[in-house]
């Protein structure tokens, strides 16, 4: 189970429990334990939110940072619920400070990925026109290509059939052999 599911259970187990009117210190004690697990885990997002940010030199970062990082230290420190709640507040107060700047950074980093992506496909669609070109180009010197040596088919078998006609009309071998040299 994750932090955030074992403080869903036991804070559904605790509200069941007060409502029965029953003692619930036990499961109270269980609930801080599971709260503080699930408030650790998330100050470390919130810290690796705050190093990604960092490089931009945004002011109050670093003490936003100080903040988050000294509340991972206390939480664990935490005995009680308005203990723990006094460090939650810390952390929402410094989440606070530094959030329009995280915004705007994971904005840019948006932006700067969307346009490596576009370039990218434009690279691949030039690409892929300049293929396109060169199969038409390729397909033109082929049809090109064919069309002559189906003239020259043509010719040739044209040529055998006057052959054959002087060949068999005239009968004089001398007159097919210089016809066929001459076409």
């Amino acid at each position: 189970k994750t932090a955030k599911e074992e403080y869903q259970e036991l804070r559904a187990e605790f509200d069941a429990c007060e409502e029965a009117d029953d003692d619930c210190e036990d499961i109270e004690e269980d609930l801080l334990d599971a709260a503080i697990d699930y408030a650790e885990a998330g100050i470390k997002v919130m810290l690796s939110y705050v190093d990604h940010v960092a490089a931009t030199d945004s002011p109050g970062l670093s003490e936003a940072k100080a903040t988050l990082e000294n509340a991972l230290e206390d939480i664990n420190y935490a005995d009680t619920k308005e203990d723990f709640d006094e460090i939650i507040t810390s952390v929402k107060t410094a989440w606070a400070s530094v959030q329009n700047d995280i915004k705007k950074k994971t904005i840019e980093d948006l932006g700067i990925s969307v346009s490596a992506t576009v370039q990218t496909g434009k690279i691949i669609e030039a690409k892929l026109e300049c293929g396109i070109e060169n199969l038409e180009e390729r397909s033109t010197e082929l049809d090109d290509a064919y069309a002559t040596f189906s003239e020259q088919i043509a010719k040739a078998e044209e040529a055998i059939k006057e052959a054959e006609s002087l060949f068999t009309a005239e009968g004089d071998l001398d007159t097919v052999l210089e016809h066929v040299k001459n076409s």
